[in-house]
């Protein structure tokens, strides 16, 4: 309920520790009430039962370092209060499913940047993002070498739409970072924002092109914009 708050200073394991049989664990937050691990948090169930985590109706979850998803597991985020932060979010499922289900909530980022490439075989949001009506990402990471924070295509494709009065935000971004890497940005409806505190880059190095398409009332901003920077890299 409102005001509640489990506190795991160390690492939360929820799952057997075997992948057969019929062992699960599952967790809800809910009407406010909180969870707070102070190093990672590791999912994973058996081929005979899923094991879930649920963030919503204003529940939160916040995770110092990984929040990783393996096999036969589910966390799923949902309702526009909701909101799930955490240092990494990862997936590793080599044996049955895991997903990550987020219809609505805040999902923020704080230590690892987001890559949507497909060269990611490990990433949990893939590489086409959608953020839509009750959808917020944060990604507060940032990379300290190579100045990236929301990477779209980082050597292979990526693309990302921002659509219905969806919301992303924080610190830097670049469409199409490196190689041949193809980055596709689409920003479309009204009430549907990109905010860039740093520097927004389309087509960044090498031969990358980067792509971005402002539509239908939708608004980006940004401290600093570079179009085509380096090399042969090219941007619209």
């Amino acid at each position: 309920g409102p005001n509640s708050l489990w506190t795991i200073t160390g690492w939360l394991d929820i799952g057997p520790d075997s992948t057969s049989g019929s062992n699960f664990g599952q967790i809800t937050l809910q009407d406010g009430g909180g969870m707070s691990v102070g190093h990672d948090l590791n999912i994973h169930g058996t081929s005979g039962a899923t094991s879930v985590m649920t963030v919503k109706s204003g529940g939160s979850l916040d995770v110092s370092g990984l929040l990783y998803i393996g096999s036969y597991s589910t966390v799923a985020l949902s309702e526009s209060y909701s909101k799930i932060t955490t240092g990494t979010l990862a997936k590793f499922a080599p044996v049955g499913p895991g997903s990550f289900n987020w219809t609505a909530g805040t999902l923020e980022l704080t230590d690892e940047p987001l890559k949507l490439d497909s060269t990611f075989p490990h990433s949990v949001l893939g590489s086409a993002l959608t953020i839509g009506a009750g959808k917020t990402l944060i990604v507060s990471a940032y990379d300290e070498v190579y100045g990236d924070s929301l990477v779209v295509a980082d050597g292979a494709s990526g693309s990302l739409t921002i659509q219905g009065g969806g919301d992303v935000g924080r610190y830097n971004g670049d469409i199409g970072f490196k190689g041949t890497s193809h980055g596709v940005v689409t920003v479309q409806n009204s009430g549907s924002t990109w905010t860039v505190d740093q520097n927004l880059t389309v087509g960044r190095a090498d031969s990358s092109p980067g792509e971005l398409s402002i539509q239908n009332g939708a608004a980006v901003s940004a401290y600093d914009v570079y179009i085509g920077t380096w090399n042969s890299a090219h941007g619209t």
